[in-house]
C-alpha cells in the first residue's frame, strides 16, 4: 500500500498541509506529532526500499523546517535534525556532524534549497511579515541551517526576503501609523519591527561572515542577476546603511550595533577577496557609494554602545586603507565637514572609555594620515596643515604614558606611520624647498614633545624608540639635502 504513489502523494500532502505548518509552533502536542508522522514516513519508506521523488522529499522537507523553526523550549531541533539524516541517507548524502545544528553542507536542504524557499515564501502571507509569523520562522531557521555557499550560489532568490524587510520602507510604515492607534499599540508595532529586524540582520551578518559564501557569491549567481555584478554594494545601500541611521531607544541600538558588524564583515570579505580584473574600480568604493557610507560611520562614532564605535572605527579602516588619495581628496570636496571633523572625533575617541575602540582609533587614524596628508603637495591637496598635525601629535603623546602596554602600542605605530611619511624623497616633489622646510618642521616639532615627554611619563620605551627613529631621520634628510648641494 505504502509502495503506491497515491498512498505517498496522500501522506505527504497532509504532513506539509498549510493547515498542520500554520499551526505547528504555536502547539508543541501538535509538533511534536508531525515529527513522529515524519519519522515513521522515513523509516517506513527505508525499510520498503522506496525510492522517494523529488516532489514527496521537498513535502517531507518542508515539514521539517516548520519543526526546525518551533520555539526552542519544544525541544524538537535534535530530534528533526536525526530525521533529517535518516532521509538524507535515503538520498545517499552524507552528513557532517561538524556542521551547524548536525546539517551538512551536502544536505538535502542544500540539494532543494532552490524549490525550498518559494515554497516556504508562499506558504505565508505577503511581505513583510512578523516575527511570530510560522513562515518567518520557518525561513529563518532554513537560511541558519543552509551551507552558506549554498545561500551565496542562489542569493538572487533569497535577496527579496532580505530587502523587504531590512530596507528603509519597512520603518516608514511602522513610523506613519494612523493617528488612531493607541499608543501602547504603536508600541506593540515598533518592537515587533524592530525583534523582526534584528532577527535578520544577525542572520545576514553569520551568513556574510562565513567565507564560504562569499567564494560563491559572484561564481554561482545567474548571469542575468543584478547581484552578480554589485551584490556588495546593493547589500550595503539597501540593507546595512538604512539600518545604521540613528534612531533612540534601547532597540535601535541593538539594531545598530548588528548592522555594523554586518558592514564590517561585508568589507572584511570584500577587501581579502582577490580581484578578477585589477584594474576594474570595486563598485563598493566608488565616490557614490562613498559618500553614504562615510558620514554615517561618521555620525556612529559617537553612539553610546562601544561595540558600535569599535566596529564603524574598523569600517572606516577598512575603507581608508583600499582608497586612493585622489578618491579621498575628492570626497574631502565633495562633503568637507565630515572630513574635517573626522580627525577631531578620532582624537576624542583616544580616550574612550573601552579600550578596543582606543586601538581601533589608532588604526583608524593610521591609514587617515596615510591619505590626508603629504609633505610634497601644497595647496587644497595637502589637507593637514602644520597645526593639525600639531595637534595630532598632542593627543597621541598622552596615551604613550597610558598603563595599558597594547594601546601605547598602537600608539606608537601611529608615530611611526607619522615619521615614515617624512620619509618621501623630496626630489619626486614641485617645490623641493618647500616639501623640506615642512618635513624639518614636523620633525623638530615631534622630537620636541617625545623630549618634553621622555622627562615626565613613567613609561618611556616607546619614546626612546621614537627618538632613534626621528634621530635617523635627521641623517637621512641631511644626505639627502648634501647630495642635492
Amino acid at each position: 500500500w505504502f509502495k503506491r504513489k497515491t498512498s505517498a502523494e496522500a501522506i505527504s500532502s497532509m504532513l506539509c498541509h498549510p493547515t498542520v505548518t500554520s499551526n505547528v509552533m504555536s502547539h508543541s502536542s501538535l509538533a511534536w506529532a508531525l515529527l513522529d508522522a515524519c519519522s515513521s514516513f522515513t523509516k517506513c519508506a527505508e525499510t520498503l526500499q522506496c525510492n522517494l521523488g523529488e516532489e514527496f522529499t521537498i513535502r517531507i522537507l518542508l515539514s521539517l523546517v516548520y519543526l526546525l523553526g518551533c520555539p526552542e523550549e519544544f525541544g524538537l531541533v535534535v530530534h528533526s535534525s536525526v530525521v533529517l539524516r535518516d532521509l538524507s541517507s535515503l538520498h545517499n548524502v552524507k552528513q557532517n556532524s561538524s556542521s551547524s545544528a548536525g546539517l551538512s553542507q551536502n544536505s538535502l536542504l542544500d540539494l532543494y534549497f532552490r524549490q525550498l524557499l518559494p515554497k516556504i515564501a508562499l506558504s505565508g502571507p505577503s511581505f513583510p511579515w512578523k516575527c511570530s509569523e510560522p513562515s518567518f520562522r520557518a525561513m529563518d531557521a532554513f537560511l541558519r541551517c543552509a551551507n552558506p555557499s549554498t545561500i551565496g550560489g542562489n542569493f538572487d532568490v533569497v535577496a527579496p526576503f532580505f530587502i523587504h524587510h531590512l530596507s528603509n520602507s519597512g520603518f516608514k510604515k511602522s513610523e506613519d501609523c494612523d493617528g488612531n492607534d493607541s499608543s501602547n499599540s504603536l508600541q506593540e508595532k515598533t518592537a515587533e519591527e524592530y525583534s523582526m529586524r534584528i532577527s535578520l540582520m544577525s542572520l545576514l551578518q553569520a551568513i556574510l561572515s562565513d567565507g564560504s559564501f562569499d567564494e560563491t557569491i559572484e561564481s554561482e549567481l545567474p548571469i542575468q542577476s543584478i547581484l552578480s555584478k554589485n551584490f556588495a554594494t546593493d547589500v550595503l545601500l539597501s540593507l546595512v546603511l538604512p539600518n545604521l541611521v540613528w534612531r533612540s531607544g534601547g532597540l535601535a541600538a541593538a539594531l545598530r550595533k548588528l548592522s555594523a558588524a554586518t558592514m564590517f564583515s561585508l568589507l572584511s570579505h570584500h577587501n581579502n577577496r582577490p580581484r578578477r580584473d585589477a584594474d576594474v574600480e570595486s563598485d563598493l568604493y566608488k565616490l557614490e557609494t562613498l559618500l553614504h557610507l562615510i558620514p554615517i560611520l561618521h555620525s556612529n562614532l559617537e553612539d553610546t554602545e562601544s561595540t558600535t564605535r569599535e566596529l564603524c572605527c574598523h569600517c572606516l579602516s577598512l575603507i581608508l586603507e583600499q582608497i586612493s588619495r585622489n578618491d579621498f581628496q575628492s570626497i574631502w570636496e565633495a562633503d568637507t565637514r565630515v572630513v574635517d571633523t573626522l580627525y577631531p572625533r578620532l582624537l576624542m575617541l583616544l580616550d574612550d572609555s573601552h579600550d578596543p575602540v582606543r586601538m581601533a582609533t589608532c588604526t583608524a587614524l593610521q591609514h587617515f594620515l596615510r591619505l590626508a596628508y603629504n609633505p610634497c603637495e601644497e595647496g587644497p591637496t595637502c589637507r593637514l596643515g602644520f597645526s593639525s598635525l600639531e595637534e595630532i601629535t598632542s593627543s597621541l603623546i598622552i596615551q604613550l604614558d597610558d598603563p595599558d602596554a597594547e594601546i601605547r602600542c598602537h600608539v606608537a605605530e601611529v608615530f611611526t606611520t607619522l615619521l615614515d611619511i617624512q620619509r618621501s624623497d623630496s626630489n619626486n616633489c614641485d617645490n623641493i624647498a618647500q616639501s623640506t622646510e615642512m618635513k624639518s618642521k614636523v620633525i623638530e616639532m615631534m622630537d620636541d614633545k617625545f623630549r618634553t615627554a621622555f622627562k615626565s611619563h613613567r613609561y618611556t620605551q616607546h619614546i626612546n624608540s621614537l627618538l632613534e627613529n626621528i634621530l635617523d631621520l635627521k641623517k637621512e634628510i641631511s644626505q639627502r639635502n648634501d647630495k642635492i648641494i
